[in-house]
């Protein structure tokens, strides 16, 4: 083996590969127990968590779980930690937070992903033993959570799995044939890029979707998992969501034509003219994030729809029981009015 191999084979196992997941958060503690949940059921041997700003009553909620690693990433944290460098972009901190994780952990690979992503794999630590040596990196292509019509919604976890429609633009537009389909991105209403995992001990600085391109990673995009991303867990969540993109600017000052989520530039200009009508609003979410049994068998036909992949409940059920009763779609609404009382979204009755 040549040298460059060998030093990058550091923290590669013989037998089951070892993984670990971190991510920078500052949603809800019930949420963030389903995601710790979720990767110590499917094998993390880890779960590093930066608690964004600090958040004593996540560390009072589920500080001292077997597996996981609380780090209360406050202004003393980042001040401490990343002397000299700019952290009031909230990208940036996740770029750091991951990259500082990444350097201090002892697993074989590291998944960074939002605490709203959760990845499904039979066995992902077998997957990954099986990764030829010379790859730093496996892209895990990401779909996102829509419903059906005709299955009850209990749970924040509950519906179906939506998948970017791929090809040319006129292709995609006969497959969606959705006359909502400028409000995304081939059918995805998020981000479709994916995440990645990364094997450790290469010196890479890792960035939102993978490895920072600067050191020209060896990527691999073997489909060996699934990512579910959960954008917006409630009908409610996700217009809330809208309402404060549309609030802070994110999206505004770029022109669409450049602006890789020029689909979401969409989703507020339709919020602005609507002045965020919570039935306006609910109209447009139902429009484009609620399948009817049709749409669902024709995106299937085309590997566009499937059956929802992960079951984060069953992991509450067994590492944080106590939650489940905070993770039902009225649970999380009642909280959701109690956060954002000045929002006109939360006009929405709420059961």
């Amino acid at each position: 083996m040549s040298k460059s191999l060998a030093d990058a084979s550091i923290g590669r196992t013989d037998g089951p590969a070892s993984w670990a997941v971190v991510a920078t958060v500052k949603e809800p503690p019930e949420l963030l127990a389903a995601f710790v949940a979720h990767y110590l059921s499917i094998g993390a041997s880890e779960v590093i968590l930066y608690l964004d700003g600090g958040a004593p009553d996540v560390e009072m909620l589920l500080g001292g779980t077997p597996g996981l690693r609380l780090i209360q990433a406050d202004e003393a944290f980042l001040e401490c930690t990343y002397p000299g460098e700019r952290t009031g972009d909230i990208n940036r901190r996740q770029r750091l937070n991951a990259t500082h994780g990444y350097h201090n952990t002892s697993a074989g690979w590291l998944l960074h992903v939002d605490a709203d992503e959760f990845v499904g794999c039979s066995d992902l630590s077998a997957a990954l033993a099986a990764t030829p040596v010379e790859i730093d990196a496996i892209r895990i292509l990401n779909g996102e959570r829509v419903y059906r019509a005709d299955q009850e919604i209990r749970t924040v976890f509950d519906g179906v799995l939506r998948m970017p429609a791929r090809g040319k633009p006129r292709k995609v537009r006969k497959v969606l044939n959705s006359s909502f389909a400028r409000y995304t991105n081939r059918g995805i209403c998020g981000h479709a890029w994916g995440k990645s995992i990364v094997r450790t001990g290469r010196g890479l600085k890792l960035g939102i979707h993978g490895p920072r391109h600067f050191a020209k990673p060896k990527m691999s995009y073997e489909p060996i998992a699934v990512l579910a991303h959960f954008e917006g867990l409630t009908p409610l969540h996700w217009q809330l969501k809208l309402e404060r993109y549309l609030q802070s600017g994110l999206f505004a000052g770029t022109p669409k034509k450049e602006n890789p989520l020029r689909h979401r530039v969409e989703q507020l200009n339709y919020v602005a003219a609507c002045d965020a009508d919570p039935d306006k609003v609910r109209e447009l979410h139902d429009a484009i994030r609620l399948l009817s049994v049709e749409e669902f068998n024709r995106l299937a036909a085309h590997g566009l729809a499937l059956p929802m992949p992960v079951d984060p409940m069953k992991a509450v059920d067994q590492y944080f029981p106590e939650m489940a009763s905070r993770l039902t779609v009225a649970a999380f609404d009642r909280s959701l009015v109690t956060r954002y009382r000045n929002s006109r979204l939360t006009e929405l009755r709420v059961a």
